[in-house]
């Protein structure tokens, strides 16, 4: 089973978005088209979080205000180094920004982050680190074994496991949904229906030679001919 976990009990919007303003504006301004995007109101929601990083928490996007400054493809990075203060152990924690497409995606922390344990005002920036992605060789060649013509974005590639069957993600889509392959065969990962759907065949060379140009829209089409799907 895929260990989806809700923040949304521990975490809201409301407070993720003041959270990450606050965050921003300590940044130097080469990183102030993030915080426009904030004051925008791009937090729409909050992810459940990933399976590999339970203190992980992604932005469900403002689709309005996501699409002002979204650059399809623009290359993935994350900044380390921000400290945020736990108010219940009195120390600070380490906190990581992901960015992706010219958007704020997400942010880890080394403890589990909620509304009552942190003072959102006392953040620190100790030697801010930005570090780019790149796809771990022997992945790449795995893709390549699959009949992967394009590779994927190094940031939207992760092992997942789905059902009984191990995939590689290889493409972030709206809501959280991605795109997954195992063995050849691609499949679109869904949360709200907790489903995988297998894509038909007659998809693949589009897959295989356009998956970072291919539209949300254009692979959410594939899906529905599906003709087999997998619980999560």
């Amino acid at each position: 089973m895929f260990g989806f976990i809700k923040k949304k009990e521990k975490v809201n919007p409301v407070w993720l978005s003041e959270l990450l303003i606050n965050m921003l504006e300590k940044l130097p301004d080469e990183y102030s088209i993030y915080l426009h995007q904030l004051y925008d109101g791009i937090v729409g929601g909050i992810m459940p979080s990933s399976p590999f990083d339970p203190n992980y928490i992604g932005i469900v996007f403002n689709g309005k205000v996501a699409g002002k400054y979204e650059k399809r493809n623009d290359m993935f990075f994350l900044l380390k180094g921000i400290k945020l203060f736990n108010s219940s152990s009195g120390e600070f924690v380490s906190v990581k920004l992901y960015f992706h497409d010219n958007l704020l995606c997400g942010l880890s922390s080394s403890r589990e982050l909620n509304m009552t344990d942190y003072d959102i005002n006392r953040i620190r920036i100790d030697n801010l680190t930005r570090k780019g992605a790149e796809l771990d060789k022997a992945i790449a060649d795995k893709l390549k074994t699959w009949g992967m013509k394009e590779l994927p974005n190094p940031s939207d590639v992760d092992e997942v496991a789905i059902g009984d069957m191990e995939m590689l993600r290889i493409r972030e889509i709206q809501d959280g949904n991605f795109l997954a392959i195992n063995n050849g065969d691609f499949y679109l990962i869904e949360h709200s229906f907790q489903e995988a759907r297998k894509i038909p065949s007659k998809h693949y060379k589009d897959l295989q030679t356009r998956v970072c140009d291919l539209t949300d829209e254009e692979i959410y089409s594939f899906s529905l001919e599906a003709t087999k799907t997998i619980a999560l």
